[in-house]
C-alpha cells in the first residue's frame, strides 16, 4: 500500500485517563499499532481533564511529536505552559489575532495557522464568523 499519505485515527481517550502523562502514554501505545506516517487526533472524555481539549500526534519518516490544544471562545488563556512530552501548546479561540503570537508560552494562532493545523480535510471546521464573545473580566 501507498504510505506517502498518513493513516488518520480519531480516538476518545478512555475515561480512566485523567492526566497529560497518561494521555501521552496512551497515544504513543496506539501509535505502535501502525506503521509509516500517522496522525492521531485524541480527545479526553474526562470532563475535568487538565490543560488540554485535545492532542494531535504526528509521525512522518523522520520524527514524531505530540502537540496539545486548548479552545476558548472568550479571552481567557492557560495559566501554565505546556508540560514536558508536549512539543507545543496551541491556544485556539474566537476572533484570532492578526498574526500568531505567544501567550504564556502557548502559540496563539492566526487564521492561516489554524487552517494549516486543521489541514485540507478539516479546514471547513473553521467558522466563517465567530460568535460574539460574552462579557468577561478576563482580558489579554
Amino acid at each position: 500500500p501507498d504510505k506517502s499519505y498518513p493513516d488518520m485515527i480519531m480516538k476518545s481517550l478512555p475515561a480512566v485517563i485523567i492526566t497529560v502523562e497518561q494521555a501521552i502514554d496512551y497515544i504513543e501505545k496506539v501509535a505502535l499499532n501502525y506503521e509509516g506516517p500517522l496522525v492521531i487526533i485524541a480527545t479526553p472524555i474526562f470532563s475535568k481533564f487538565p490543560l488540554f481539549d485535545g492532542f494531535i500526534y504526528k509521525r512522518d519518516k523522520k520524527k514524531s511529536e505530540i502537540v496539545g490544544y486548548q479552545c476558548k471562545l472568550g479571552r481567557a488563556s492557560p495559566e501554565e505552559p505546556a508540560p514536558k512530552g508536549i512539543s507545543r501548546g496551541y491556544l485556539i479561540r474566537g476572533k484570532e489575532p492578526e498574526q500568531t503570537n505567544k501567550v504564556k508560552g502557548w502559540e496563539y494562532l492566526e487564521k492561516a495557522e489554524i487552517i494549516k493545523l486543521l489541514g485540507y480535510s478539516l479546514e471547513d471546521l473553521y467558522p466563517n464568523e465567530w460568535p460574539e464573545i460574552p462579557s468577561s473580566n478576563n482580558s489579554l
